[in-house]
C-alpha cells in the first residue's frame, strides 16, 4: 500500500538557469506504509524518514531498497526526480536535483534529522545496527553523517570515523546541515578542491559536492557502519548500506553521452 505524502514546487538554483533556462521544478514524494517486519518492534521509537531516488517504484532495485530501509526501521518516501533528458549529462542533472529535493524536504521536516538514499542499495554483512544506532549516531554530529561512503587514495585501505569521500547512495543530514548543504550547493565561488574545476553551483554531481562541503568541516563527517570492507562490496566502499553493483548497474554510468 502506498499513499501520497507530499507535492511541492522547488525553487532551486543550483546549476539549473546554467542548463535549464528555468527555477521552477516539481517533484513528487510519495510515502510507503513499512509493509515489512521491522527490526524493531518498539513503536515509541523515534521515526526518520528515509528519502528514496527512484524513477521506477515497480523495479527490482527500488523493491529491494525499500525491503532493506524497511527492515532497518525507517518510513520510506519516494522523490520521483524530474525527467530532463536521456544523456548522461540531463540524468546526472536531474539526479543531483531530486537529491537536492530530499534535502529541502528534510529542512521543512519535522524530525530533527532525515535520510537521502538512491535506490540500489544492500546493508553491509558486518552490520548489526538498526535505527536506534543511527538516531544515536545523530548526537556526535550536527550536519551530516554518512551511512555509506566511496573512498579514494589513502582513506581507502585506512578508513577513519570521520572522514570525506564520494557517493550519495546513502546520507544523513540535520535540518541545520540541510539548510547549509542547499546554500553550499548554490555558491559560485570558490572553485571545490576535490576537482579544481567547478564552483559548487555548476558541478553536475552531488556527492562531489558534498565532499567539498565536508573538507570545509575538518576532521570531516562521521562515518556510520563498519569500516571493513563488504564481502560484495567494492574497494574502499565502508558504511551500514552499500552500492549492489552485483545486482544492479549505475543507470546515469549506461546513458548516452558525455558530461560537458
Amino acid at each position: 500500500m502506498k499513499r501520497d505524502a507530499r507535492e511541492d514546487v522547488f525553487h532551486l538554483d543550483c546549476a539549473v538557469e546554467k542548463h535549464l533556462g528555468t527555477e521552477h521544478l516539481a517533484t513528487k514524494s510519495t510515502s510507503f506504509r513499512n509493509r515489512f517486519n521491522s527490526s524493531s518492534s518498539d513503536m515509541s521509537l523515534e521515526q526518520r524518514v528515509a528519502y528514496v531516488v527512484s524513477t521506477n517504484t515497480s523495479t527490482p532495485r527500488f523493491l529491494q531498497t525499500e525491503k532493506v530501509l524497511s527492515d532497518f526501521g525507517f518510513e520510506v518516501s519516494v522523490v520521483t526526480p524530474y525527467y530532463f533528458g536521456t544523456t548522461r549529462e540531463k540524468q546526472t542533472l536531474s539526479n543531483k536535483i531530486a537529491l537536492l529535493t530530499a534535502a529541502k524536504l528534510i529542512s521543512r521536516g519535522e524530525e530533527p534529522w532525515g535520510y537521502i538514499f538512491e535506490d540500489d542499495i544492500y546493508k553491509h554483512e558486518l552490520s548489526r545496527d538498526d535505527l536506534s544506532a543511527v538516531i544515536k549516531s545523530e548526537t556526535t554530529s550536527t550536519l551530516f553523517q554518512y551511512l555509506g561512503i566511496c573512498t579514494e587514495g589513502e582513506a581507502q585501505n585506512k578508513p577513519v570515523r570521520n572522514m570525506c569521500g564520494r557517493c550519495a547512495h546513502a546520507m544523513g543530514i540535520s535540518k541545520q546541515g540541510a539548510l547549509r548543504l542547499l546554500e553550499f550547493a548554490n555558491l559560485q565561488e570558490p572553485r571545490l578542491e576535490v576537482d579544481q574545476k567547478n564552483a559548487p553551483r555548476d558541478e553536475l554531481y552531488l556527492d562531489v559536492i558534498v565532499q567539498g562541503w565536508c573538507e570545509t568541516q575538518p576532521p570531516g563527517f562521521r562515518v556510520v557502519g563498519p569500516l571493513k570492507p563488504s564481502v560484495k562490496g567494492l574497494d574502499g566502499h565502508y558504511g551500514i548500506f552499500l552500492q549492489d553493483r552485483t545486482s544492479f548497474e549505475s543507470e546515469i554510468d549506461k546513458a548516452p553521452g558525455a558530461l560537458l
